[in-house]
């Protein structure tokens, strides 16, 4: 079994790519969660994670509460120029990345298949945003912070959790997308090393 589908069902995630595991993530609100095993838990561990975002107290204030239908109210963009995993990952990579990694030879993330995040309503919190994972890799030492935005419309910016995986090396994220659509995203490690991808958020029911 690869290192990447080990390591994301000891915290509680779901591996893109891996077809009768659903193309999604789930969330765990803790970085070693029980792993989900059936449709309501996936979606206790989502409000669950949600919740402890919003008692971490970010530095981006929460926008005010939307209907559960959110992420629908806008349709992606026929056009976005997404960013296509090239299987770039660390030396040996030890955070298992394989095919979906990519990045610049100091930061790396694995993205969705095509670029593009295919959400079911088990990834909707309860204010009907979208919430998927998304694992890092870091050579470079420092906390890692997330920003984005959407870049065919208007939308509230995305916002992440990023809980404590240590200075160096892999790092679980979880990132909130208010609304489908084409979505720019910047991972930084300290302030010279930056990582940014472009992917569409699309939900199905």
């Amino acid at each position: 079994m690869p290192v990447y589908v080990e390591r994301c069902r000891r915290i509680g995630m779901v591996v893109p790519g891996y077809r009768g595991r659903q193309l999604g993530i789930t969330l765990g609100g803790e970085p070693n969660p029980s792993k989900a095993c059936n449709t309501s838990m996936r979606r206790a561990l989502i409000v669950a994670l949600f919740l402890s975002a919003l008692a971490c107290n970010r530095s981006k204030s929460s926008p005010p509460a939307s209907s559960p239908d959110a992420a629908r109210s806008t349709t992606p963009s026929a056009e976005c120029p997404v960013t296509i995993p090239d299987g770039s990952h660390r030396a040996g990579d030890p955070a298992g990345l394989e095919h979906l990694g990519y990045g610049n030879g100091e930061l790396w993330v694995a993205l969705w298949p095509h670029g593009v995040v295919r959400a079911t309503v088990d990834d909707l919190n309860q204010r009907g945003e979208i919430v998927m994972k998304f694992p890092w890799d870091r050579a470079v030492r420092g906390r890692l912070h997330i920003t984005g935005r959407r870049i065919d419309a208007e939308a509230p910016p995305l916002r992440s959790h990023v809980p404590d995986y240590g200075l160096t090396g892999f790092q679980s994220t979880a990132v909130t997308f208010p609304t489908v659509g084409c979505w720019e995203v910047t991972g930084r490690v300290a302030s010279q090393t930056s990582l940014t991808f472009v992917t569409s958020v699309t939900l199905s029911s």
